[in-house]
């Protein structure tokens, strides 16, 4: 297990592929930019200012500072727990897909996290969980990779995600799940 430095939230820690930040990364960042209502900083931009903070003791206070940089209102920050790419192919694996990240939203101004997203899943087989029949459907009726798992688990979660300036709020506090 391994906690969240924002929440303190738990996660199950898995093997973590090398190039999985330069993915979840990416992956955020393109999926940020089809938001019509954002304005996304470039991600080359953002990672330079980036340096200068120390995100791993103050997440909080280094995204308030980096989003004061862009004056921006909010800032997207991430953690990867887990990212293990399957072994076998889309029809047959020895070892399924593994992915667990977080997401949250700090606002700039205020400081404190505004929502948070997390997504953990193991990719498991149909016949162990007959109730993921229509998730199974909608991701294709095969085996995933990590990375295609990491982008649909993006999806879910992203569904929640509240738009800055527009007040839009999700109900109680919503974590994506």
């Amino acid at each position: 297990m391994v906690g969240d430095p924002v929440s303190g939230r738990n996660f199950v820690a898995g093997e973590i592929t090398p190039g999985a930040r330069g993915d979840l990364t990416g992956l955020l960042y393109q999926k940020m930019t089809e938001f019509p209502q954002l304005d996304v900083i470039p991600l080359k931009e953002v990672e330079k200012v980036m340096e200068r903070g120390n995100f791993k003791k103050e997440p909080i206070a280094s995204a308030r500072k980096t989003g004061e940089t862009f004056d921006v209102d909010g800032v997207v920050l991430g953690w990867v727990f887990r990212y293990e790419e399957r072994i076998g192919n889309a029809i047959s694996v020895e070892r399924p897909a593994s992915v667990s990240f977080v997401i949250h939203l700090v606002d700039v101004k205020k400081g404190p996290v505004r929502w948070s997203g997390r997504f953990q899943e193991t990719q498991q087989p149909l016949s162990e969980n007959i109730l993921k029949l229509g998730s199974f459907l909608r991701r294709g009726g095969v085996w995933l990779t990590v990375k295609n798992l990491a982008s649909v688990g993006m999806d879910e979660v992203l569904v929640s995600f509240p738009v800055l300036g527009e007040g839009l709020e999700p109900e109680g506090g919503y974590e994506g799940e």
